[in-house]
């Protein structure tokens, strides 16, 4: 996930099951490179959620996706934690994605609301179980 990307990118022609021309021709990293777009479409994450106007730039490492961008496709808040944040549906008020922080970076998991809910409080660290107190109080708050 990354909150600086303009647009969801992926290096992978294999995610789009139908490709147009990308409406941008290249994109520049924070270094100022430039990489080429070489097509856009839609992309599925899961079978309810679908990504509209990726972009495919071969050259990049790691697939992105745009907090910006996701957050308005979606109708939704990214709430962002310590070690993991959360896509969360503004009008139901409930989680539809999660990520987890790893080496800086937050990375999406494979979603699973079973998972998202329930957690095992007693196998986490003391660090752990008090920023799940303190996300439990904010959703909530969220909530009323």
């Amino acid at each position: 996930m990354d909150s600086g990307a303009t647009d969801h990118m992926t290096f992978c022609s294999g995610d789009f099951p139908n490709t147009t021309e990308p409406r941008r021709t290249g994109i520049t990293n924070a270094n100022g490179v430039v990489y080429p777009v070489t097509r856009a479409g839609t992309v599925h994450i899961s079978p309810s959620i679908s990504l509209t106007n990726t972009i495919l730039v071969p050259s990049l490492s790691n697939k992105l996706l745009s907090v910006s961008q996701v957050t308005e496709d979606l109708n939704c808040v990214a709430l962002m934690y310590l070690k993991f944040c959360l896509f969360q549906d503004i009008l139901i008020e409930k989680t539809i994605e999660r990520g987890t922080k790893r080496e800086g970076l937050y990375y999406m998991d494979d979603f699973n609301p079973i998972r998202v809910n329930i957690v095992s409080r007693s196998l986490l660290t003391k660090e752990n179980q008090i920023w799940l107190g303190i996300i439990d109080w904010e959703i909530h708050l969220l909530a009323t």
